[in-house]
């Protein structure tokens, strides 16, 4: 993005999704933002409604390896499957709670680390509507309906290397300029 911008390139956000797309899946996101259903391997992007709410996001101390996340997820038997159709009807009809009841991961069926499980639980027992691994992993959200809640559970999370509050935004990277 930067780069195009300081080179004057001209190109387009999908001319820069379909070469950031190379680089990486999450790429095309981050150059469009927002909340958006991402599909494919991050190529295929349509936006969403953002919903009025906010996430703690915390990180515990392990790590993941995405490739070894994906593997283990594809020698599952019979994983169990999102239901898109409902959380996307909540999430349009501006539900936060039903949203937060069909918000699903399919990797964490991959993933047997405690302290993701422990985060999870941790984020709801401070209020969190639902928590779920981030992608991959290993970091994790909650999902607030009140900010002050998620605050205030963000300072009883604290202990954890990572803690932030974050809020849903409407577009993606800007370049600004620091005199």
């Amino acid at each position: 993005f930067a780069l195009n911008t300081l080179y004057e390139t001209l190109l387009d956000n999908n001319e820069l999704c379909k070469i950031g797309v190379r680089l990486g899946a999450d790429v095309p996101f981050c150059i469009c933002g927002g909340t958006r259903l991402c599909q494919g391997i991050g190529e295929i992007i349509n936006r969403l409604p953002s919903p009025k709410c906010c996430f703690v996001i915390v990180k515990p101390d392990v790590s993941v390896s995405t490739p070894a996340a994906f593997k283990k997820y594809d020698s599952l038997v019979n994983p169990e499957k999102a239901k898109l159709e409902f959380f996307l009807k909540a999430l349009a009809a501006g539900n936060i709670f039903s949203t937060a009841g069909y918000m699903f991961n399919v990797l964490e069926y991959a993933s047997d680390l405690e302290e993701i499980k422990t985060a999870k639980q941790r984020l709801k027992n401070a209020g969190a509507l639902n928590a779920l691994m981030t992608g991959s992993g290993s970091a994790v959200f909650g999902l607030f309906d009140d900010e002050k809640l998620a605050e205030k559970a963000c300072e009883g999370l604290s202990d954890y290397g990572y803690c932030e509050v974050c809020r849903p935004v409407k577009s993606g990277c800007e370049l600004i300029e620091i005199i």
